[in-house]
């Protein structure tokens, strides 16, 4: 049967339909306040709620709103003696309620609700599982046609004085549905194909070393593919020729780290000789944490501390710190997403150790690796 929470300030009847609704084998909780009834749904699954209009505190239709989001899945239905019909229509039509009970109501009128709001629901949800089942198998088809046109543009990461350093490899796709990176990474997500991409990545990475003179190439990983060691390890072979030149940069998320999988993959990337960059440092769920975990040979700063840092101290002063932290931990700092001279230049005087960005260089697909002479920092400038 279902979890049903009733809330309703009137505690003679609380406790009569509580009787009633125990009686026909569902598990039933009971508030007699708002705020209550928000406490039982932080810690309990709950399929459906009736909640009164009118009591002290928060009202049942604020309830229903924090409800909302709390438990989606959640049938919300709301009992009230006075019908507020423009309100009710508005909270209906935005998702807020999903039925309305009107008061006095018979054990009849109470079941014959609770039923139809259970068996809508059961309808919603097969029909959103084949939707999902659908989207699955469209996202399939596409990436298997996509796979085989994924390109990587290269963007070049430069030293202070502005010469060479190297490349990171940025996933592009020219396909009509799967037309960008983030649709490419999404796709793979939903249909469960991201070793895939990651395969036919590698080995677009490995041809790109056979152009590149030798010269430092940053590779993206999705932190799935660290939830299947063979799979990743699998994918890197096409690098292992170039694995001194190769760093793999990895966005860690905090549901991932200190799984056995995940270890596993970082010694199996270490015992190759792949070198480590922990990407976007700043953002999400990358914290100092991460940084004693992977002990990484770089720390890539993410472009939303990067942004505007020549007008901002905080923002300088946490950078200035970051810049000691790699220096004293054998980091190389990297601060990304470099779009104007003046951040530039305020990052160089912040003592980070790279640089990248649309000021410095763009991604292109055809790299035209004469422009990039690692001992001549003036065609290096004249690049971007």
């Amino acid at each position: 049967m279902s979890r049903i929470l009733m809330v309703d300030d009137d505690l003679p009847l609380l406790r009569i339909l509580r009787k009633l609704l125990l009686r026909e084998g569902h598990d039933v909780f009971t508030a007699d306040s708002g705020l209550e009834a928000l406490q039982i749904a932080d810690n309990e699954r709950l399929d459906v709620a009736i909640i009164d209009q009118y009591m002290p505190g928060l009202t049942g239709m604020e309830v229903m709103q924090r409800l909302q989001h709390l438990q989606p899945g959640c049938v919300r239905i709301l009992a009230s003696g006075q019908l507020d019909i423009p309100i009710i229509i508005h909270a209906i039509n935005h998702g807020e309620v999903d039925r309305v009970l009107q008061k006095p109501f018979s054990h009849e009128r109470l079941r014959c609700v609770i039923d139809d709001a259970l068996a809508s629901r059961a309808k919603k949800q097969l029909a959103l599982t084949e939707e999902v089942r659908l989207k699955r198998e469209s996202d399939r088809a596409h990436l298997e046609t996509c796979l085989p046109d994924i390109t990587l543009a290269l963007q070049p990461i430069l030293r202070p004085d502005l010469t060479l350093f190297g490349f990171e490899g940025l996933l592009r796709s020219q396909h009509p549905v799967l037309s960008n990176p983030l649709k490419v990474i999404k796709a793979a997500e939903n249909c469960d194909m991201f070793h895939a991409v990651s395969d036919q990545v590698m080995k677009i990475a490995g041809k790109w070393h056979t152009r590149l003179p030798p010269i430092n190439l940053f590779i993206n990983l999705h932190p799935d593919e660290l939830l299947n060691p063979d799979a990743l390890m699998a994918s890197l072979k096409p690098l292992l020729p170039y694995a001194s030149r190769t760093v793999l940069e990895i966005t860690e998320h905090n549901q991932i780290q200190h799984n056995s999988a995940w270890e596993a993959s970082i010694e199996g990337i270490r015992e190759r000789g792949f070198r480590i960059a922990v990407d976007d440092l700043g953002a999400g769920y990358n914290s100092l944490s991460v940084l004693a975990t992977l002990q990484p040979e770089f720390i890539k700063i993410d472009m939303s501390i990067v942004r505007d840092v020549d007008t901002d101290t905080y923002k300088q002063r946490l950078i200035r710190i970051l810049a000691q932290l790699g220096e004293g931990t054998n980091a190389t700092v990297l601060a990304e997403g470099v779009e104007t001279a003046a951040e530039l230049e305020k990052l160089l005087e912040c003592g980070v150790h790279l640089v990248q960005g649309y000021h410095l260089g763009k991604p292109t697909a055809e790299a035209d690796l004469s422009r990039y002479n690692p001992e001549d920092s003036s065609r290096v400038i004249s690049a971007a």
